[in-house]
């Protein structure tokens, strides 16, 4: 049984510029396209997944770039986010 990695996309919106590591730059408030690439694991009774990468899709000039995160770093600016008053 070949065991093959697997990619997700979904959105994040946050309502306040926020900075991420790996971005090199703070980001304006809006909605943001994050993937996650998730490796096979397999076990004695089925398959598992464990997640290798995060990346957010930021638009730019140019088009849209890629930046490599760690995804517990996103997950803090979205609580940071959130607990912030407009």
């Amino acid at each position: 049984m070949t065991l093959e990695n697997r990619t997700s996309a979904y959105e994040v919106t946050f309502n306040h510029s926020f900075e991420l590591k790996g971005v090199g730059e703070r980001l304006s408030a809006g909605t943001y396209v994050i993937e996650e690439e998730e490796a096979a694991l397999p076990l004695s009774s089925a398959i598992g997944f464990r997640r290798i990468s995060t990346t957010i899709r930021v638009p730019n000039s140019m088009g849209i770039s890629h930046h490599v995160i760690d995804h517990a770093d996103l997950e803090r600016a979205l609580k940071r986010d959130a607990a912030t008053r407009s």
